[in-house]
């Protein structure tokens, strides 16, 4: 961390530390927002209704990770058929986010 009190406390030295932290940085979040479609949830798309499906297109990369996490974090199979089944419930009614 450093604390800049003002503009003047922005040397050379400031800003190689800060460029070196972007290059590190580059496109960790980019690929943090895409996630797979698991295959259990892509046929319970493709047999849904053409509402769930709309919603579901419509939804950022952000949106649809954040169904597929929801999913793919049940321990249980039953758990994550169920989550499978709320997903697609809410999709029909045109939710584009899970909560």
């Amino acid at each position: 961390r450093t604390l800049l009190a003002s503009a003047k406390d922005i040397d050379a030295a400031f800003l190689a530390r800060l460029r070196d932290a972007f290059e590190k940085g580059n496109g960790k979040l980019a690929r943090a927002a895409e996630a797979k479609l698991p295959a259990d949830l892509g046929k319970a798309l493709k047999s849904a209704s053409a509402k769930a499906r709309a919603t579901w297109d419509a939804c950022t990369p952000a949106m649809q990770r954040d169904w597929i996490l929801s999913v793919e974090s049940a321990k249980q199979a039953e758990t994550r058929l169920r989550r499978i089944g709320q997903t697609i419930e809410k999709l029909s009614v045109g939710k584009k986010r899970m909560y």
